[in-house]
């Protein structure tokens, strides 16, 4: 537990604290040289984390210096997509180390520090992550349990990662001994994961379905699918899958098809990369497996020497059973074979102690947790005895005044409570009242737009329509420009009609007005412009209707008058909880401060207060405005 939390501890000072130019450091010159000729902050902290992916497996060190410089970076310029999803590839890069708790600890931040409403897959990414670091520990159904909550996610938003977690779930189903959910999760995962797009889960995949068939005893085809996992492995340069899929392949001949040469072979490679990089745990059980082969094939000694190579890797690292093994391997060769039984009958000493210290930890612990406990309770007990004369002399003297004490303080909380309440009842009739202000002068604007608007087109409208024809019937043809004027002026007049209250939402509903509002507005304007809507019903309350209707009317005409932008999306969409409009241009954008003094931010904001409503934006210089507007159903 100290360790842990002072893991947690250290990790949150560095990568918090660190400034960006100081993790330059540990890239080398002339990385930091072309990371440092990248003027614009965002295109740098990109590059940092493309940089980081792309060594991810093949150089985790430097990989782990790009995460670092992308964190910090991304943090300072309030960039917090590309801050956690650096911090979810710093996760994967302790995962490789391996480095549990650090892990645990960048994927807890991801998941609990990341606004889930900017993008749930990155959420759902660090649960899969925290899965396997439980996986890996042992803990396989907490680790099943994240797995499945991430796979809900992937399946609505990313099939193919939705596929890739099948694999995972699989994994966990073979250390479960469940072959038969095992099997139905990887095979799944091998008809439909991708192996050109997305080599890598393919790659993981067929050395999960490999240790299926292995479980299964079916020998046959093994090799097929080990070799293939390790040419797509190799491919990607993935250093820590080469060496598990070339112990695999060795395993096929060395245990399976007996052919010690050719597992010696495939050993060699495995252990050629894992020294290279550090691998210590595949490079012990390396060790262990070509021990075996170089004992087929009866060289004793050199197959003594890995063994303790093993054993050696075992010591350094507390690994139990890597020692456990280690050192029955060693008695069994020096033993039978090289027959130095004083050294073999020693280690045998020590291989018992080693099963009985692995046997009894747990026992142990819980022995000693027990004794703890009781021993705090005995002296606890004492304790009490000792102090309970004292209390009950003390106790009547001290009643009293006690129970006046309480008496006075209880009377002063519920006179503070009943004038707090007083003052909450009175300030929340003043938001109701200015509430219902509010929304009676809205609703008499509007009224007063539909009066005006219905005098324009049933009155004048008609008015200019009758002189319209009765000056064509007699002769004003001839007269083009005086006839084109009467058209212009009919149709300016409804236009402005229109605008103040449009016919098509009354008739239509909202999601046909707002497609007619947005073609009149940029016809004839060089921005182009998308609409979509999804699952507005027609039924849709009026007042909501209203007032998205008049929000977007007024966030297109800054669109027209302030963004200088050459595209403008708008999204509406619908869904049990809540309708939300969404418009984003690619125009010149602006500070926090001019959005809060201009753009008739409060007159908006004024209309979605009326129906619980609530109003977003999201810009920067020259990166373009986006306005969310979300008003709640339910």
């Amino acid at each position: 537990m100290r360790r842990t939390f002072g893991i947690y501890l250290l990790l949150s000072i560095t990568f918090y604290l660190c400034p960006g130019n100081y993790l330059f450091a540990g890239l080398g010159d002339s990385l930091s040289s072309e990371l440092a000729g990248i003027k614009d902050h965002s295109e740098r902290y990109d590059f940092a984390y493309q940089q980081a992916k792309k060594y991810l497996f093949s150089k985790p060190e430097i990989a782990k210096a790009y995460c670092k410089l992308c964190i910090s970076g991304s943090r300072e310029q309030n960039l917090p997509f590309k801050e956690y999803s650096c911090l979810l590839s710093l996760g994967t890069h302790f995962l490789i180390l391996p480095d549990p708790d650090s892990a645990k600890w960048a994927y807890d931040k991801v998941i609990d520090g990341f606004p889930k409403h900017m993008d749930s897959l990155l959420v759902a990414r660090a649960t899969k992550n925290m899965g396997l670091v439980y996986f890996r520990s042992g803990d396989f159904q907490q680790a099943l349990a994240d797995y499945q909550k991430a796979s809900k996610i992937f399946y609505k938003l990313d099939r193919p990662v939705y596929y890739a977690n099948l694999m995972d779930i699989g994994n966990v189903f073979l250390r479960l001994e469940d072959n038969e959910n095992a099997r139905q999760n990887l095979w799944e995962a091998l008809n439909y994961i991708d192996p050109e797009k997305n080599t890598r889960w393919y790659a993981n995949t067929l050395n999960s379905y490999g240790i299926l068939l292995e479980n299964e005893k079916k020998y046959d085809s093994l090799a097929h699918y080990y070799r293939r996992s390790y040419v797509l492995k190799k491919k990607l340069n993935d250093i820590y899958g080469q060496s598990v899929s070339l112990n695999n392949i060795g395993n096929i001949f060395s245990r399976y098809t007996p052919n010690p040469d050719s597992a010696i072979k495939y050993y060699k490679l495995g252990i050629e990369i894992a020294e290279k990089y550090r691998l210590k745990k595949e490079l012990a059980q390396l060790y262990l497996n070509i021990a075996n082969a170089y004992e087929t094939r009866k060289q004793y000694e050199l197959a003594a020497s890995l063994r303790d190579s093993a054993l050696q890797i075992g010591i350094s690292t507390k690994n139990y059973e890597t020692q456990r093994k280690a050192i029955w391997g060693l008695a069994m060769v020096k033993g039978k074979f090289l027959g130095e039984y004083a050294e073999a009958f020693e280690l045998l000493r020590k291989h018992r102690y080693i099963e009985d210290t692995v046997f009894n930890r747990g026992k142990l612990e819980a022995i000693e947790e027990m004794n703890a406990k009781y021993e705090s309770a005995e002296n606890q007990r004492r304790l009490a005895e000792v102090k309970a004369d004292l209390r009950q002399r003390q106790f009547l003297s001290t009643l009293f005044g006690g129970i006046s004490l309480l008496l006075a303080l209880l009377g002063f909380l519920i006179w503070f409570r009943g004038r707090s309440l007083r003052r909450a009842a009175v300030q929340e009739t003043k938001i109701v009242e200015q509430e219902k202000g509010l929304k009676a002068i809205i609703k008499a604007t509007e009224e007063e737009r539909r009066r005006i608007a219905r005098d324009l087109h049933d009155g004048i409208g008609q008015e200019l329509a009758a002189l319209q024809l009765a000056f064509d019937s007699k002769g004003g043809r001839q007269d083009a420009s005086l006839s084109l004027r009467l058209q212009e002026a009919s149709q300016k007049l409804r236009t402005v009609s229109h605008q103040m209250m449009p016919r098509a939402l009354e008739l239509a509903g909202l999601e046909a007005a707002l497609r007619e509002l947005v073609e009149k507005s940029m016809t004839g304007t060089p921005i182009n412009a998308q609409f979509d809507a999804f699952g507005i019903p027609k039924d849709l309350d009026k007042d909501i209707s209203l007032v998205i209707y008049r929000v977007a009317q007024e966030l297109l005409n800054n669109v027209l008058k302030h963004s200088s932008a050459s595209n403008v999306d708008i999204l509406l969409t619908h869904s049990s909880q809540k309708i939300s409009l969404v418009i984003e241009d690619d125009g010149n954008g602006f500070k926090s401060e001019e959005i809060e003094e201009g753009l008739g931010l409060s007159n908006m904001r004024s209309r979605l207060a009326t129906v619980n409503g609530e109003l977003q934006f999201e810009s920067g210089e020259d990166r373009g405005l986006r306005a969310i507007a979300n008003i709640p159903l339910s």
